[in-house]
């Protein structure tokens, strides 16, 4: 929800603030950058309520909590590089902020996140000669 969130905020950045861009001399790089970090607060705070809820149920985290930093900083990155990306083509193309949800749910449905290990099998398990 953090990607999405702060991909879709990215990319509507530049057309929101075009005036701000406009006016006065403004660095175009801080506004996707301070829309894609400012989707870290709603993270942290979801963060917590799930560490409470580790808590409650008495889940202790194991070692891979250790890379947890890496992957978030793998998603901000990301999330940047796309952000910028699409907000140049919203300024140009209009239309990319209507396509984006798409884009973004394709996104997801296409990942191995939303599926479970079971759903996969083999390469050649399923088909016969």
């Amino acid at each position: 929800m953090y990607f999405a969130g702060a991909l879709q905020n990215a990319t509507n950045t530049m057309v929101e603030h075009q005036r701000v861009i406009t006016k006065v001399y403004f660095p175009r790089l801080l506004l996707p950058m301070a829309a894609v970090v400012s989707g870290l607060v709603d993270l942290a705070i979801g963060f917590v309520v799930f560490l409470g809820m580790l808590l409650y149920y008495g889940i202790a985290p194991g070692r891979a909590i250790l890379l947890l930093p890496f992957f978030l900083l793998l998603a901000v990155l990301t999330a940047l590089g796309v952000g910028l990306w699409l907000s140049a083509l919203n300024a140009i193309y209009r239309d990319v902020r209507y396509v984006l949800p798409f884009l973004i749910q394709f996104w997801m449905f296409a990942s191995p996140v939303a599926y479970p290990r079971a759903s996969f099998r083999s390469a050649g398990a399923g088909f016969t000669a």
